[in-house]
């Protein structure tokens, strides 16, 4: 049995730890590239996921079929449709109100009790609709294909890969297109003091420093990335690499920032 590290992460969140109450920018921009952008201060919005993409050069827009689309604004126009998603690792939720922000019906759901009691008073606060429930850490309590997408930020990284790897299948299964998520890169290492590994670090460490301790960090390069998506219908469709380096100290803290999508076809598997 693979260690979840339920107790450390509820310690973890009674410490106030990763108490994020402003959304992350790369899942704004996500959202706005691929599911739904906003276009109006009345809080109108245009659908992308299933309606084609307004940033098509040329004249006029297509949809994701190379369609013409005659509507006078990109997206296909028209009502928006009822959308559903899934955050994966939701902690104290600001990711799903974000997302019930986006007109997005949002369920969050997570390991850790205390996580999620935050999270349901943050949205009482808000006055937001999103959901959370919690998770066993197995199987995602969801039918096949009930969610058009799935967002994951800086989850999967801190469990062992072998169970992120189940992981990622349980979130294709309930995945109908799109999924989101961001993992720590393999140069992260140098900012864990207790560590001795190289600059490039692709496996896994407990934490031993104050933030966080006790739990798993699981440390990325693109190979492992690729490996993480192995027998899943998931291909990686955008993949980028934020570094951030303190000048100072040396220390660098990068980020992969990766959007799969749902194969329907062998043509379209990843390759590797």
């Amino acid at each position: 049995m693979i260690a979840l590290k339920t107790n450390e992460w509820n310690e973890s969140y009674a410490r106030k730890e990763n108490y994020i109450f402003y959304p992350h920018e790369e899942v704004v921009r996500f959202l706005s590239r691929y599911i739904r952008r906003r276009v109006g201060s009345d809080k109108k919005f245009i659908d992308i996921i299933y309606k084609g993409d307004t940033y098509q050069s040329g004249i006029g827009i297509v949809n994701t079929k190379g369609e013409s689309i005659s509507s006078d604004f990109g997206g296909g126009g028209g009502e928006m449709s009822h959308l559903k998603a899934l955050d994966f690792g939701c902690g104290i939720g600001r990711q799903s109100i974000l997302m019930d922000e986006f007109g997005i019906e949002a369920h969050g759901i997570d390991i850790a009790k205390n996580a999620l009691q935050e999270a349901n008073a943050l949205a009482k606060k808000l006055e937001s609709n999103a959901t959370f429930s919690l998770y066993n850490g197995k199987e995602i309590p969801y039918s096949n294909a009930f969610f058009d997408f799935c967002i994951s930020y800086g989850v999967l990284d801190s469990l062992p890969f072998a169970l992120a790897k189940e992981l990622v299948k349980e979130i294709d299964r309930v995945t109908k297109t799109y999924f989101f998520l961001s993992l720590i890169g393999s140069e992260s290492i140098s900012s864990f003091a207790s560590q001795k590994e190289g600059r490039d670090f692709n496996g896994e460490i407990e934490v031993q420093e104050a933030h966080e301790k006790g739990t798993i960090q699981s440390f990325f390069d693109r190979d492992k990335i690729y490996t993480l998506f192995e027998s899943t219908n998931f291909v990686i469709k955008n993949l980028e690499l934020i570094t951030h380096t303190n000048l100072m100290t040396n220390v660098a803290n990068t980020r992969y920032y990766i959007v799969a999508q749902k194969a329907h076809d062998e043509t379209s598997k990843n390759p590797h």
